[in-house]
């Protein structure tokens, strides 16, 4: 069949073929590396919302602590009500940041301790801000010194998940240069597969090029021999078959 078709349309189907083939290794090696930036994105915005939650939530419990601590420590009124409003306020902000917390880092036995925690010490809590109003320092300074261990332990679990989330990051970061990594291997896979289809198209090329050509090599070196009646082999409907058909043409002539 392709020795039927001249050697200008052999070229242009060899030509678009390779161009074919260059552009699905393009859009491949372009998939994946949209795939690898998109999963990279992710895994970072993933792991930064988490890493915020636990910083914020571990501020907010230095805060809380701090209210807690100016409230027992306040004299003037307004002292101790800027306490007692401080330390409300922070309790409540922090059991929504525990709650988003839970549900980002689901089943983590840190956060349910530290929610555990929070809830037994709540009480407490509230008993200070009382002692604190009513001026009972001392009762105040008592209860404070009853939840000291739990508030330790809290600050403590919360450096914890900061710290947790900050290697997860790390980790995340390694897990995504192995990935890419594999994406370089699988593109070079490729390339090296495109590499070898170039080779064998053009081996075939030059097969298909060769035979008639060393057909027609031998024809004129017989002609220069002075033996005209060599015989041509059938010729090809391409330029190279159009020669051999004229040479064949001429020999019958002499």
């Amino acid at each position: 069949m392709l020795s039927n078709i001249n050697w200008s349309k052999k070229i242009l189907l060899l030509s678009m073929f390779l161009l074919s083939f260059s552009l699905i290794v393009g859009s491949v090696g372009g998939y994946f590396i949209h795939q690898q930036a998109q999963n990279i994105r992710q895994s970072i915005e993933n792991s930064r919302s988490k890493t915020d939650l636990a910083i914020e939530a571990r501020i907010t419990i230095i805060e809380m602590d701090r209210a807690l601590k100016a409230l027992v420590a306040a004299v003037e009124k307004r002292d101790i009500r800027k306490g007692a409003i401080g330390s409300i306020k922070a309790s409540y902000l922090l059991d929504e940041q525990i709650h988003k917390l839970d549900e980002a880092l689901n089943n983590n036995l840190k956060v349910k301790d530290l929610k555990r925690l929070i809830k037994d010490i709540r009480p407490i809590q509230m008993k200070i801000i009382r002692a604190g109003k009513k001026g009972l320092d001392s009762k105040a300074a008592e209860y404070f010194t009853e939840i000291y261990q739990s508030t330790t332990r809290i600050e403590e679990l919360a450096s914890s998940l900061v710290d947790e989330q900050r290697s997860q990051i790390d980790l995340d970061l390694s897990n995504i240069e192995k990935q890419g990594l594999h994406v370089i291997q699988i593109l070079a896979g490729i390339v090296f597969i495109a590499v070898c289809i170039g080779v064998i198209v053009s081996l075939f090329a030059a097969k298909l090029i060769k035979k008639p050509l060393s057909s027609l090599v031998e024809t004129m070196q017989a002609v220069s021999e002075g033996n005209l009646t060599f015989q041509l082999p059938p010729a090809n409907q391409d330029e190279i078959g159009s020669t051999i058909s004229a040479m064949s043409t001429t020999m019958d002539r002499v």
